[in-house]
């Protein structure tokens, strides 16, 4: 069988303190630092005006080691239709007492993904597809949850 388009390979990855949004893909759920700022506080020598959010004697920042890759393969099987693989993972090391319990549980110790889709396109203005995507995340207070979603695209491009 002969490829109609030359196939597409992607693969990329990142690693280090602070890079954040940096990432892979631009993840804007990664931290490029943590702090303690918002957790109620008290100095290490109590005084009448030295308790309560971020007291300045008690402020804690640190930078972020994170890494990110992506990777993916697409396969034209005619001129007008192909099929994309990808997955992709995101992972950070966030201090859980930094960062504090509340916040623990919203913010993500890791993230991946896998997709595969099929698109056609009929006619040179009209794209429609299907697309699989499953998901993983872990927070930093190692809850955990899984997303299965089946995509439909339908375009017509003027």
């Amino acid at each position: 069988m002969t490829a109609y388009h030359d196939p597409f390979v992607l693969f990329s990855f990142i690693a280090g303190e602070g890079i954040g949004n940096y990432s892979s893909g631009g993840l804007s759920t990664q931290f490029n630092e943590a702090t303690n700022f918002s957790i109620t506080t008290a100095c290490a020598t109590p005084t009448p005006t030295c308790t309560g959010l971020a007291s300045a004697s008690n402020v804690l920042a640190q930078q972020i080691f994170g890494y990110s890759a992506n990777g993916g393969y697409q396969h034209w099987w005619a001129p007008n239709l192909r099929s994309t693989v990808a997955a992709g993972i995101a992972a950070q090391d966030v201090p859980f007492q930094l960062i504090g319990p509340v916040e623990a549980n919203s913010a993500n110790k890791q993230l991946w993904n896998a997709f595969a889709n099929i698109v056609w396109s009929p006619v040179a203005f009209i794209t429609t597809g299907f697309e699989y995507m499953y998901g993983h995340r872990v927070t930093v207070a190692n809850a955990k949850g899984n997303e299965n979603v089946l995509i439909g695209k339908f375009r017509v491009a003027f």
